[in-house]
């Protein structure tokens, strides 16, 4: 299966444990699937995109909930079968 991974475990806090929330940007295309409930996990896995600019946004709230976000945002070529981020 052909996969896009954005890696958001570089997320620290001093406290106890994270919660995460990956959202696709407004202008990225529609395709694309949360792999395994991903979407709020650390490590965002992305299925079935398509050929296109994406931008996601990774909100991490810790235990006190206070918050932190970055996005990053790429572009699928066709014919690459897999990303690494």
């Amino acid at each position: 299966m052909d996969y896009i991974k954005i890696d958001g475990s570089k997320s620290t806090d001093d406290g106890g444990p994270l919660k995460y929330l990956w959202t696709k940007g407004d202008e990225s295309p529609g395709a694309g699937d949360f792999l395994n409930g991903s979407d709020t996990k650390a490590i965002l896995l992305l299925a079935n995109a398509v050929s296109g600019t994406y931008t996601f946004s990774l909100k991490v709230t810790d235990q006190e909930g206070q918050q932190a976000e970055d996005s990053v945002s790429f572009k699928v070529l066709s014919g690459i079968s897999l990303y690494i981020l």
